[in-house]
Protein backbone atom coordinates (compact mmCIF):
# COMPACT_ATOMS: atom_id res chain seq x y z
CA UNK A 1 0.00 0.00 0.00
CA UNK A 2 1.07 3.31 -0.75
CA UNK A 3 0.38 6.40 1.72
CA UNK A 4 0.77 10.06 0.43
CA UNK A 5 1.46 12.84 2.81
CA UNK A 6 -0.07 15.49 0.75
CA UNK A 7 1.20 17.93 3.66
CA UNK A 8 2.16 20.44 0.78
CA UNK A 9 -0.59 19.94 -1.33
CA UNK A 10 1.41 18.62 -5.05
CA UNK A 11 0.76 14.90 -4.16
CA UNK A 12 -3.15 14.25 -5.54
CA UNK A 13 -1.83 13.66 -9.28
CA UNK A 14 0.74 10.92 -7.81
CA UNK A 15 -2.89 9.23 -5.97
CA UNK A 16 -4.74 9.31 -9.24
CA UNK A 17 -1.99 8.01 -11.06
CA UNK A 18 -1.42 5.03 -8.62
CA UNK A 19 -4.96 4.26 -8.30
CA UNK A 20 -4.68 4.08 -12.31
CA UNK A 21 -2.49 1.86 -12.25
CA UNK A 22 -4.18 -0.59 -9.67
CA UNK A 23 -2.20 0.16 -6.52
CA UNK A 24 -3.89 0.36 -3.36
CA UNK A 25 -2.83 4.07 -2.37
CA UNK A 26 -4.35 6.06 0.56
CA UNK A 27 -3.98 10.42 0.01
CA UNK A 28 -3.99 11.62 3.66
CA UNK A 29 -4.35 15.23 4.42
CA UNK A 30 -2.86 16.02 7.48
CA UNK A 31 -3.08 19.94 8.16
CA UNK A 32 -5.47 20.58 11.02
CA UNK A 33 -8.25 23.08 10.63
CA UNK A 34 -7.79 23.57 6.51
CA UNK A 35 -10.08 22.98 3.68
CA UNK A 36 -7.34 21.83 2.14
CA UNK A 37 -8.22 18.12 3.89
CA UNK A 38 -11.04 17.75 1.49
CA UNK A 39 -8.69 17.74 -1.29
CA UNK A 40 -8.43 14.58 -3.09
CA UNK A 41 -12.39 13.21 -1.47
CA UNK A 42 -14.59 11.19 -4.01
CA UNK A 43 -11.65 10.85 -6.41
CA UNK A 44 -9.10 8.39 -4.63
CA UNK A 45 -9.19 6.81 -0.59
CA UNK A 46 -8.54 10.75 1.30
CA UNK A 47 -8.08 10.37 5.28
CA UNK A 48 -6.79 13.29 7.67
CA UNK A 49 -5.36 11.02 9.87
CA UNK A 50 -2.16 9.19 9.08
CA UNK A 51 -2.23 5.24 9.39
CA UNK A 52 0.92 3.17 10.57
CA UNK A 53 1.59 0.76 9.00
CA UNK A 54 4.96 -0.78 8.62
CA UNK A 55 4.34 -2.72 5.62
CA UNK A 56 3.43 0.60 3.63
CA UNK A 57 5.52 2.83 1.27
CA UNK A 58 4.75 6.30 2.33
CA UNK A 59 5.74 9.31 0.22
CA UNK A 60 6.18 13.07 1.85
CA UNK A 61 5.99 16.43 -0.30
CA UNK A 62 7.69 18.52 2.69
CA UNK A 63 10.22 17.74 5.40
CA UNK A 64 8.89 21.37 7.12
CA UNK A 65 8.02 20.95 10.99
CA UNK A 66 5.67 18.00 11.61
CA UNK A 67 6.27 16.53 8.14
CA UNK A 68 9.90 15.75 8.76
CA UNK A 69 9.18 14.56 12.13
CA UNK A 70 6.60 12.46 11.19
CA UNK A 71 8.73 11.14 8.42
CA UNK A 72 11.46 9.97 11.19
CA UNK A 73 8.67 8.58 13.47
CA UNK A 74 7.46 6.38 10.73
CA UNK A 75 11.34 5.39 9.46
CA UNK A 76 11.26 4.16 13.27
CA UNK A 77 8.55 2.22 12.90
CA UNK A 78 10.29 -0.07 10.50
CA UNK A 79 8.11 1.43 7.59
CA UNK A 80 9.91 3.27 3.96
CA UNK A 81 9.50 6.65 3.95
CA UNK A 82 10.48 8.36 0.11
CA UNK A 83 11.81 11.56 0.67
CA UNK A 84 11.19 12.24 4.05
CA UNK A 85 13.22 12.94 7.05
CA UNK A 86 14.71 15.79 9.01
CA UNK A 87 17.91 14.96 7.66
CA UNK A 88 16.41 16.44 4.32
CA UNK A 89 14.89 19.29 6.10
CA UNK A 90 18.68 20.35 7.53
CA UNK A 91 20.49 19.74 3.73
CA UNK A 92 17.77 22.08 2.30
CA UNK A 93 16.99 24.78 4.65
CA UNK A 94 20.10 25.27 6.65
CA UNK A 95 21.70 26.93 3.90
CA UNK A 96 25.28 26.95 5.03
CA UNK A 97 25.15 23.39 6.11
CA UNK A 98 23.97 22.73 2.46
CA UNK A 99 26.26 24.57 0.76
CA UNK A 100 29.20 23.32 3.41
CA UNK A 101 28.24 19.60 1.77
CA UNK A 102 28.55 20.97 -1.94
CA UNK A 103 31.95 22.34 -1.59
CA UNK A 104 32.80 18.84 -0.35
CA UNK A 105 31.90 17.00 -3.00
CA UNK A 106 33.97 19.78 -5.16
CA UNK A 107 31.03 21.81 -6.71
CA UNK A 108 31.58 25.86 -7.67
CA UNK A 109 29.70 27.84 -5.30
CA UNK A 110 29.12 31.74 -5.03
CA UNK A 111 30.72 33.60 -2.01
CA UNK A 112 28.35 33.10 0.51
CA UNK A 113 28.29 34.91 4.34
CA UNK A 114 25.93 33.81 7.27
CA UNK A 115 23.67 36.24 9.18
CA UNK A 116 21.85 35.85 12.50
CA UNK A 117 19.92 39.18 11.60
CA UNK A 118 19.24 41.36 8.82
CA UNK A 119 21.41 44.29 10.87
CA UNK A 120 24.58 41.83 10.17
CA UNK A 121 23.97 41.74 6.43
CA UNK A 122 23.48 45.57 6.47
CA UNK A 123 26.69 45.74 8.28
CA UNK A 124 28.73 43.48 6.09
CA UNK A 125 27.16 45.66 3.01
CA UNK A 126 28.41 48.76 4.32
CA UNK A 127 31.87 47.07 4.36
CA UNK A 128 34.79 46.76 2.21
CA UNK A 129 34.23 43.02 1.45
CA UNK A 130 30.61 43.57 1.05
CA UNK A 131 30.53 45.90 -2.08
CA UNK A 132 29.54 43.44 -4.64
CA UNK A 133 25.75 42.36 -6.03
CA UNK A 134 23.91 40.07 -3.54
CA UNK A 135 20.83 37.97 -2.96
CA UNK A 136 18.97 37.45 0.08
CA UNK A 137 18.05 34.21 1.27
CA UNK A 138 16.11 32.96 5.00
CA UNK A 139 17.67 30.56 6.94
CA UNK A 140 16.06 27.69 8.51
CA UNK A 141 12.41 27.84 8.88
CA UNK A 142 11.94 31.34 7.71
CA UNK A 143 9.37 31.37 4.96
CA UNK A 144 11.22 31.20 1.20
CA UNK A 145 9.10 34.39 0.27
CA UNK A 146 11.61 36.77 2.18
CA UNK A 147 14.22 35.01 -0.75
CA UNK A 148 15.15 38.64 -2.84
CA UNK A 149 16.94 38.03 -5.92
CA UNK A 150 17.63 41.70 -7.19
CA UNK A 151 21.57 42.84 -8.34
CA UNK A 152 20.05 46.31 -7.93
CA UNK A 153 21.82 47.14 -4.91
CA UNK A 154 20.09 50.06 -3.19
CA UNK A 155 17.11 47.52 -3.37
CA UNK A 156 18.75 44.97 -1.57
CA UNK A 157 19.81 47.30 1.35
CA UNK A 158 15.71 48.95 1.45
CA UNK A 159 14.92 45.05 1.65
CA UNK A 160 17.27 44.49 4.36
CA UNK A 161 16.51 47.68 6.83
CA UNK A 162 12.35 46.38 6.16
CA UNK A 163 13.15 42.97 7.43
CA UNK A 164 15.10 44.75 10.24
CA UNK A 165 12.34 46.61 11.10
CA UNK A 166 9.67 43.87 11.04
CA UNK A 167 11.62 41.01 11.34
CA UNK A 168 14.80 41.79 13.62
CA UNK A 169 15.96 37.99 14.59
CA UNK A 170 15.34 36.48 10.99
CA UNK A 171 19.15 34.61 10.02
CA UNK A 172 19.64 34.44 6.31
CA UNK A 173 22.87 34.39 4.12
CA UNK A 174 24.11 36.89 1.20
CA UNK A 175 25.19 35.14 -1.62
CA UNK A 176 27.18 36.90 -4.74
CA UNK A 177 24.30 37.35 -7.49
CA UNK A 178 25.63 35.03 -10.57
CA UNK A 179 24.15 36.16 -13.82
CA UNK A 180 23.52 32.79 -15.76
CA UNK A 181 20.69 30.28 -16.63
CA UNK A 182 19.05 28.53 -13.19
CA UNK A 183 19.37 24.67 -14.28
CA UNK A 184 18.29 21.91 -12.04
CA UNK A 185 19.65 18.54 -11.70
CA UNK A 186 17.40 15.88 -9.86
CA UNK A 187 18.74 12.35 -9.12
CA UNK A 188 16.62 9.41 -8.24
CA UNK A 189 18.49 7.68 -4.72
CA UNK A 190 17.51 3.96 -4.11
CA UNK A 191 18.98 4.01 -0.79
CA UNK A 192 21.87 2.48 -2.79
CA UNK A 193 22.55 4.19 -5.59
CA UNK A 194 21.40 6.92 -8.30
CA UNK A 195 19.66 5.41 -10.65
CA UNK A 196 18.39 8.49 -12.83
CA UNK A 197 19.13 11.68 -13.34
CA UNK A 198 16.36 14.32 -14.66
CA UNK A 199 17.31 17.76 -16.02
CA UNK A 200 14.25 20.81 -14.92
CA UNK A 201 14.56 24.53 -16.41
CA UNK A 202 11.55 26.31 -14.97
CA UNK A 203 10.40 29.73 -14.92
CA UNK A 204 9.55 30.86 -11.09
CA UNK A 205 7.61 34.26 -11.93
CA UNK A 206 3.71 34.12 -11.93
CA UNK A 207 4.18 36.98 -15.45
CA UNK A 208 6.05 36.87 -18.11
CA UNK A 209 9.40 38.59 -18.30
CA UNK A 210 10.55 38.37 -14.28
CA UNK A 211 7.45 40.14 -13.77
CA UNK A 212 5.08 39.54 -10.41
CA UNK A 213 5.44 37.51 -7.62
CA UNK A 214 7.56 33.82 -7.27
CA UNK A 215 4.90 30.70 -6.96
CA UNK A 216 8.14 28.11 -7.23
CA UNK A 217 7.42 27.60 -10.70
CA UNK A 218 4.89 28.61 -13.36
CA UNK A 219 6.55 26.55 -16.59
CA UNK A 220 8.70 23.40 -16.53
CA UNK A 221 10.49 21.43 -19.26
CA UNK A 222 11.23 18.11 -18.07
CA UNK A 223 13.93 15.72 -19.62
CA UNK A 224 15.60 12.66 -18.39
CA UNK A 225 19.55 12.08 -19.25
CA UNK A 226 19.28 8.52 -20.48
CA UNK A 227 22.52 6.34 -19.16
CA UNK A 228 24.30 9.61 -18.35
CA UNK A 229 25.23 11.88 -15.16
CA UNK A 230 26.18 15.64 -15.07
CA UNK A 231 29.59 15.61 -15.46
CA UNK A 232 30.06 18.25 -12.73
CA UNK A 233 28.66 15.81 -10.50
CA UNK A 234 31.21 13.65 -8.42
CA UNK A 235 30.79 11.62 -4.97
CA UNK A 236 27.23 12.72 -4.36
CA UNK A 237 26.14 8.77 -4.34
CA UNK A 238 28.76 8.46 -1.92
CA UNK A 239 27.62 10.94 0.12
CA UNK A 240 24.37 10.00 0.27
CA UNK A 241 25.39 6.66 1.27
CA UNK A 242 27.83 7.49 3.91
CA UNK A 243 24.88 9.69 5.42
CA UNK A 244 22.70 6.81 4.76
CA UNK A 245 20.02 9.55 3.06
CA UNK A 246 16.83 8.10 2.92
CA UNK A 247 15.70 7.05 -0.69
CA UNK A 248 13.62 9.43 -3.15
CA UNK A 249 14.87 12.71 -5.02
CA UNK A 250 17.70 14.76 -4.86
CA UNK A 251 17.33 18.27 -6.84
CA UNK A 252 20.93 20.31 -7.13
CA UNK A 253 19.73 23.88 -8.09
CA UNK A 254 22.37 25.81 -9.98
CA UNK A 255 23.70 28.56 -12.44
CA UNK A 256 24.52 27.80 -15.91
CA UNK A 257 27.63 30.43 -17.07
CA UNK A 258 29.43 30.16 -20.18
CA UNK A 259 32.41 29.84 -17.99
CA UNK A 260 31.28 27.04 -14.78
CA UNK A 261 28.26 25.16 -13.21
CA UNK A 262 27.42 27.48 -9.58
CA UNK A 263 25.83 25.31 -6.95
CA UNK A 264 22.71 27.32 -5.69
CA UNK A 265 20.31 25.16 -3.44
CA UNK A 266 19.24 21.88 -2.73
CA UNK A 267 15.98 20.23 -2.99
CA UNK A 268 16.05 17.25 -1.73
CA UNK A 269 12.13 15.82 -1.75
CA UNK A 270 9.05 15.17 -4.22
CA UNK A 271 7.55 18.39 -4.84
CA UNK A 272 6.02 21.49 -7.58
CA UNK A 273 5.55 21.04 -10.94
CA UNK A 274 8.30 18.48 -11.81
CA UNK A 275 7.72 15.58 -9.90
CA UNK A 276 3.73 16.05 -11.67
CA UNK A 277 5.49 17.11 -15.26
CA UNK A 278 6.93 13.91 -16.14
CA UNK A 279 4.39 11.54 -14.88
CA UNK A 280 3.54 10.83 -18.44
CA UNK A 281 7.02 9.33 -19.35
CA UNK A 282 7.83 7.19 -16.57
CA UNK A 283 5.44 4.21 -14.59
CA UNK A 284 4.94 5.64 -11.20
CA UNK A 285 4.25 2.43 -9.19
CA UNK A 286 7.04 0.54 -10.28
CA UNK A 287 9.73 3.42 -9.92
CA UNK A 288 8.36 3.94 -6.58
CA UNK A 289 8.54 0.36 -5.91
CA UNK A 290 12.37 0.21 -7.21
CA UNK A 291 13.22 3.12 -4.82
CA UNK A 292 11.53 1.08 -1.83
CA UNK A 293 13.30 -1.88 -2.54
CA UNK A 294 16.58 -0.24 -3.43
CA UNK A 295 16.72 -1.60 -7.17
CA UNK A 296 17.21 -0.13 -10.22
CA UNK A 297 14.01 2.28 -11.65
CA UNK A 298 12.66 1.55 -14.64
CA UNK A 299 14.34 3.27 -17.38
CA UNK A 300 11.78 6.69 -18.42
CA UNK A 301 10.67 7.61 -22.19
CA UNK A 302 13.68 9.71 -23.73
CA UNK A 303 10.86 13.10 -24.33
CA UNK A 304 10.17 16.35 -23.78
CA UNK A 305 8.22 17.28 -21.04
CA UNK A 306 6.62 20.99 -20.87
CA UNK A 307 4.24 22.05 -17.98
CA UNK A 308 2.34 24.95 -17.41
CA UNK A 309 0.30 25.79 -14.09
CA UNK A 310 -3.22 26.41 -14.23
CA UNK A 311 -4.88 28.79 -11.68
CA UNK A 312 -7.64 31.22 -10.78
CA UNK A 313 -8.15 33.54 -8.54
CA UNK A 314 -6.89 34.57 -5.89
CA UNK A 315 -4.04 32.17 -6.35
CA UNK A 316 -0.75 33.77 -6.16
CA UNK A 317 -2.20 35.85 -3.08
CA UNK A 318 -4.10 33.87 0.17
CA UNK A 319 -7.78 34.95 0.23
CA UNK A 320 -9.03 37.07 2.87
CA UNK A 321 -10.52 35.73 5.61
CA UNK A 322 -13.67 33.96 5.38
CA UNK A 323 -13.85 34.68 1.60
CA UNK A 324 -14.55 31.17 -0.74
CA UNK A 325 -12.32 32.49 -3.07
CA UNK A 326 -12.04 29.63 -6.10
CA UNK A 327 -13.92 26.95 -3.81
CA UNK A 328 -16.68 24.56 -5.15
CA UNK A 329 -15.66 26.02 -8.73
CA UNK A 330 -16.66 23.60 -11.31
CA UNK A 331 -13.66 22.12 -13.52
CA UNK A 332 -14.14 20.45 -16.33
CA UNK A 333 -11.88 18.04 -17.86
CA UNK A 334 -12.28 16.77 -21.82
CA UNK A 335 -11.89 12.87 -22.22
CA UNK A 336 -10.79 13.01 -25.89
CA UNK A 337 -6.88 14.10 -25.10
CA UNK A 338 -4.55 12.09 -27.08
CA UNK A 339 -1.56 10.11 -24.62
CA UNK A 340 0.49 13.06 -24.74
CA UNK A 341 -1.41 15.49 -23.78
CA UNK A 342 -2.61 15.56 -19.87
CA UNK A 343 -3.87 17.96 -17.04
CA UNK A 344 -2.81 17.03 -13.34
CA UNK A 345 -4.94 18.11 -10.72
CA UNK A 346 -3.58 19.27 -7.15
CA UNK A 347 -6.73 20.85 -5.94
CA UNK A 348 -9.58 19.15 -6.66
CA UNK A 349 -12.16 17.10 -5.19
CA UNK A 350 -15.95 14.89 -6.37
CA UNK A 351 -19.20 16.82 -5.74
CA UNK A 352 -21.34 14.38 -6.65
CA UNK A 353 -20.63 13.46 -9.97
CA UNK A 354 -18.73 17.02 -10.65
CA UNK A 355 -15.21 18.03 -10.28
CA UNK A 356 -14.96 21.10 -8.08
CA UNK A 357 -12.02 23.17 -6.83
CA UNK A 358 -11.34 21.97 -3.22
CA UNK A 359 -10.25 25.27 -1.64
CA UNK A 360 -10.05 29.09 -1.34
CA UNK A 361 -6.42 29.44 -2.85
CA UNK A 362 -6.60 28.37 -6.76
CA UNK A 363 -4.17 26.80 -7.88
CA UNK A 364 -5.76 24.05 -10.18
CA UNK A 365 -3.13 22.36 -11.44
CA UNK A 366 -0.96 21.58 -14.44
CA UNK A 367 -1.08 20.69 -18.22
CA UNK A 368 1.38 18.90 -19.69
CA UNK A 369 2.51 18.28 -23.55
CA UNK A 370 4.86 15.42 -24.27
CA UNK A 371 7.12 14.86 -27.89
CA UNK A 372 10.38 14.16 -29.12
CA UNK A 373 11.10 17.42 -29.64
CA UNK A 374 10.35 20.99 -28.10
CA UNK A 375 7.89 21.71 -31.04
CA UNK A 376 5.99 18.75 -30.58
CA UNK A 377 5.93 19.10 -26.78
CA UNK A 378 4.57 22.34 -27.32
CA UNK A 379 1.47 21.60 -29.77
CA UNK A 380 0.63 18.66 -27.36
CA UNK A 381 0.45 21.07 -24.63
CA UNK A 382 -1.46 23.07 -27.04
CA UNK A 383 -4.28 20.49 -27.10
CA UNK A 384 -4.02 19.84 -23.10
CA UNK A 385 -4.54 23.34 -22.78
CA UNK A 386 -8.09 23.64 -24.92
CA UNK A 387 -9.03 20.68 -22.64
CA UNK A 388 -9.23 21.99 -19.37
CA UNK A 389 -12.26 24.68 -18.68
CA UNK A 390 -12.72 26.76 -15.26
CA UNK A 391 -14.02 29.83 -14.87
CA UNK A 392 -11.41 32.23 -15.20
CA UNK A 393 -8.64 29.69 -16.19
CA UNK A 394 -5.33 31.38 -16.15
CA UNK A 395 -1.93 30.18 -17.23
CA UNK A 396 1.26 31.66 -18.62
CA UNK A 397 1.14 31.81 -22.58
CA UNK A 398 4.90 32.32 -23.08
CA UNK A 399 5.94 28.92 -22.93
CA UNK A 400 7.29 28.12 -26.38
Amino acid sequence: MFVLLNYDGCLLPWAMELDEQGEEVVLVNPKKGESSRSVGEGIVKVLTSIPEDPDAIYVVDSNAGEAGVTADRLWAMGAVVLGGGTKLWKLERDRAYGLQVAKKLGLSVPNTYEFKSPAEALKFLGSSEGKGEFVWKPERDVDARFTFVDPHREALIEFLQFLQAEYPGMPGILQEFVDGTQVSWSCWWNGEEITQWWVLLEDKKFRGRGIGPSTGCEISLVFPLIGREPAFVQGLDEFLRRNQMPPGEYDLSTMVTEDDVYFIEWGPRFGWDMDVVYLPIISLADTLHALALGVPTPEPENLFCLGVRLSVPPYPYLPKKGDQGAKELPIHLSEELSERADVFLYNARKKGNRLVVADEYGLIGVAVGVGGSLDEAVEALEEALEGVHVPELSWRPDYR
